[in-house]
């Protein structure tokens, strides 16, 4: 998890057109640290979201025209943090400042944006699947003896009831 980390985020700061200091710092901030060392996805996690802020902040501040495969990065990257945890995706939105004409135009920006919003979505509705069948489908199961257990369908059946308890 270390090595992985370190190697990304060697290009990270490789990338950052400026704030190279600052983004090395946040880095190794004792709680990073703690989060990037243990036995689970967080290394995977900040250092492709680290990536991710480094990328786009280089293509707002230099001349460098996003191609083809920048798009493909762009989306595997917002593919891996839906799959993770999906509320690091706010990252992607600092893409609204990079200028339309590198990407070829506000068409190509806005098909982009599109195809961006599309995969992040597929994946996370594919990965959280199983989450909202259960919570859309009425169950009759007692918690803990008292009371049934309350679902988005049971509230939309008995939206009268959910309002009289709020």
């Amino acid at each position: 998890a270390l090595m992985w980390y370190c190697f990304i985020m060697y290009w990270a700061i490789k990338l950052m057109p400026y704030g190279k200091c600052t983004l090395a710092i946040i880095g190794i901030l004792p709680m990073t640290m703690q989060q990037v060392v243990s036995y689970n996805y967080d290394s995977v996690l900040l250092g492709i979201c680290f990536f991710l802020f480094a990328y786009l902040m280089n293509f707002i501040y230099t001349e460098k025209m996003i191609k083809f495969y920048d798009w493909i990065l762009l989306i595997l990257m917002t593919v891996a943090i839906a799959t993770i945890k999906f509320v690091y995706l706010p990252i992607i939105g600092l893409a609204l400042w990079i200028p339309n004409y590198k990407f070829g135009g506000k068409r190509n920006k806005i098909l982009g944006a599109i195809g961006i919003v599309v995969a992040g979505g597929v994946v996370l509705l594919y990965t959280r699947l199983s989450a909202i069948q259960s919570s859309v489908t009425l169950s009759g199961e007692l918690i803990s003896g008292e009371g049934a257990k309350i679902s988005i369908e049971y509230c939309i059946q008995n939206a009268k009831l959910i309002v009289q308890m709020f």
